[in-house]
């Protein structure tokens, strides 16, 4: 239920384009005349200019009329659109556009495509709203004064999921705030009166935004604080995820959350106080509720887990670290942790991922096989982890059973039962 779900936030959208017809038409046809009196007088300046009196008095030289910009059409969405379309069109337009994609398939394919010829960087650049420049050998250089460009688009999963890799390589796809849509909530359709549904409201809001002139907005000296301690949380999280190894493409992204809960913030405002010069503290708190609460656990479900990208080998290693405490550790035990790592393969696979994995570990001493290897065809195996591990790494396992004990408390933070507590936690007491 993609598409019904976005047409209504879309459609006011076409409405403005179609209502800017009229005021097209006619300031095109004034231009097409300025531009049949600038053709007149350009022809009388060169005939002027070829003549003998041009030789002895230029100040006699006809007056060359003055030909404005050509007016075009109001354009606020595209869809199916080339780079160099794209930045045709945006020097045009400095207000920006939006790209509305109902299927994304294509234009991944045609991104992801090294034979297609799309210029991958014109898009990764709209996103920070800039000058830009595109040189052709064809057409010439495009100078778009401001590159700005925002992206909406559904996508199915399997095709996110097999195209994750080329998308996240220049950062891309880390732009994007994924909007994860939960199979298991789909119900019938029910009929809504209108006198209960927003879309007016919706409308409005998008006119009155689209009518404002350029405004400069400021964060209330209340909302500074409110933003500043977010900035403290960031920090503390970022370092958490730098600890707990999370995936490389989940911290570009996470990188990227400073400016994106600025972004939304100033969306909120536009909403709510789009006369109101000063952002209060009470929305930049609500905005930030929302980045922590959803945009963060979106990021690492759609960019890590969904993705199966994680790094294996430096899971085990920190697993190992945590159960350091521990005299053995079995291969069902550790297949049962690393459900999230080794879900994606079958079950043999599975093993020879763990086996892999810990190879490196025993030959470094820090895990010693156990077992006689005859029963590896019943998925059964044993190692003894060192006990100087948990000596040698105390301050860094204390540091990561911390990170995630954090990590986890967030995620149930607002449960009512009792919060679970991580492997180990007892250290932290």
């Amino acid at each position: 239920k993609k598409t019904p779900g976005s047409a209504p936030m879309l459609a006011p959208l076409k409405h403005l384009e179609m209502e800017d017809r009229p005021r097209f038409k006619k300031e095109l046809l004034d231009w097409e005349g300025q531009e049949a009196m600038y053709a007149s007088s350009k022809k009388a300046f060169l005939d002027f200019s070829a003549s003998p009196e041009a030789l002895m008095d230029t100040s006699q030289a006809p007056v060359v009329h003055e030909l404005p910009p050509q007016p075009v059409p109001l354009r606020i969405t595209v869809d199916d659109v080339t780079s160099q379309k794209l930045v045709r069109l945006a020097a045009d337009r400095p207000r920006g556009l939006l790209c509305a994609l109902d299927e994304m398939n294509s234009w991944v394919r045609k991104l992801t495509d090294k034979a297609s010829g799309e210029d991958r960087s014109a898009w990764v650049k709209a996103y920070e709203s800039s000058s830009y420049e595109m040189d052709r050998v064809g057409s010439g250089s495009i100078d778009a004064e401001n590159l700005a460009v925002s992206i909406y688009g559904n996508i199915q999963p399997r095709v996110f999921r097999e195209n994750l890799h080329n998308l996240s390589a220049d950062g891309l796809v880390q732009r994007f705030v994924p909007c994860i849509l939960n199979g298991d909530l789909t119900k019938k359709p029910v009929e809504i009166p209108d006198y209960l549904l927003n879309k007016d409201q919706w409308g409005q809001t998008l006119r009155i935004v689209f009518a404002l002139p350029a405004m400069t907005y400021q964060l209330s000296p209340e909302a500074k604080a409110v933003y500043q301690q977010f900035q403290d949380w960031y920090d503390s999280k970022r370092n958490d995820e730098r600890l707990l190894q999370s995936d490389d493409t989940f911290m570009t992204a996470f990188g990227k959350l400073e400016g994106l809960t600025g972004r939304i913030i100033l969306m909120f405002h536009l909403i709510e106080s789009p006369f109101s010069l000063m952002v209060s503290a009470e929305l930049t708190q609500r905005v930030i509720q929302l980045v922590q609460s959803y945009v963060v656990p979106a990021y690492r479900y759609a960019l890590a887990e969904l993705s199966g990208t994680s790094n294996f080998d430096t899971w085990l290693r920190d697993y190992i670290i945590q159960h350091a405490d521990e005299p053995t550790i079995t291969l069902a035990e550790i297949k049962r942790s690393a459900r999230r790592q080794i879900e994606k393969v079958n079950v043999w696979q599975q093993d020879q991922m763990i086996y892999g994995a810990m190879y490196p570990l025993e030959q470094g001493r820090w895990v010693m096989r156990m077992d006689d290897r005859t029963r590896e065809n019943q998925h059964h195996a044993q190692w003894a982890i060192n006990p100087a591990l948990a000596v040698q790494f105390k301050d860094h396992r204390k540091a990561v059973i911390d990170a995630k004990q954090r990590q986890l408390d967030e995620i149930y933070r607002l449960s009512r039962k009792e919060k679970p507590r991580v492997y180990g936690a007892e250290l932290l007491d």
